[in-house]
């Protein structure tokens, strides 16, 4: 019986290791510089995938830093090289205009600068008052807080005097996720992103 349970029990955590999301996502980094940090989502409806220090780039063309983001894959991606077949599943646009205008917004034509193939309505709500916490961020692991969360576009900016802040969004498959902006740069922006799985 000793036998059969080891290879038995060896075999379901090997499938199971395998299966998760950044498994599933390490062949699609492709060429583009990541420096992003996933943690490992606890498997099921109730949970939260971060991203963390996430780097976006200020201005458009940047050849360092993309203005674009998949919660999907974790990635950015730069103004020129955002492959078709990503197109769906860029949920995240930024636009800085100045350290006191700046704002994430849906991809889509009606919102952004440039063209995404295939890219797909994301909502963000930009401003948040002080009924959520940016502290609530940093301990936030289960999907069904996001999910309480009123996400809807408000057209509002964000202020670097006023960070760290945080920013809701919905993507078009209604997973819901927050953004904490943390630090501004001569070159880009800083944020974790948190989202339900």
């Amino acid at each position: 019986m000793k036998k059969f349970f080891l290879p038995v029990a060896v075999a379901i955590a090997l499938a199971f290791g395998s299966c998760t999301k950044d498994a599933a996502l390490e062949g699609n980094k492709g060429n583009n510089t990541d420096t992003t940090g996933t943690s490992n989502p606890v498997i099921g409806k109730d949970s939260v995938v971060t991203f963390t220090d996430v780097k976006l780039g200020l201005a458009p063309g940047d050849n360092n830093y993309g203005r674009v983001f998949s919660s999907v894959t974790g990635l950015v991606y730069k103004d020129d090289a955002i492959p078709d077949s990503v197109g769906k599943y860029i949920n995240l646009a930024f636009a800085y205009q100045a350290s006191f205008s700046m704002f994430f917004s849906s991809a889509d034509p009606n919102s952004f600068d440039i063209k995404i193939p295939n890219v797909t309505k994301t909502n963000v709500r930009n401003y948040v008052d002080s009924s959520f916490k940016v502290t609530s961020f940093d301990t936030l692991t289960h999907a069904s807080t996001l999910n309480k969360l009123t996400v809807a576009d408000d057209n509002q900016t964000i202020d670097a005097a006023n960070l760290p802040v945080v920013v809701f969004f919905k993507n078009s498959d209604g997973k819901i996720g927050i953004v904490k902006v943390k630090s501004l740069s001569d070159s880009y922006l800083t944020v974790d992103v948190k989202v339900a799985y």
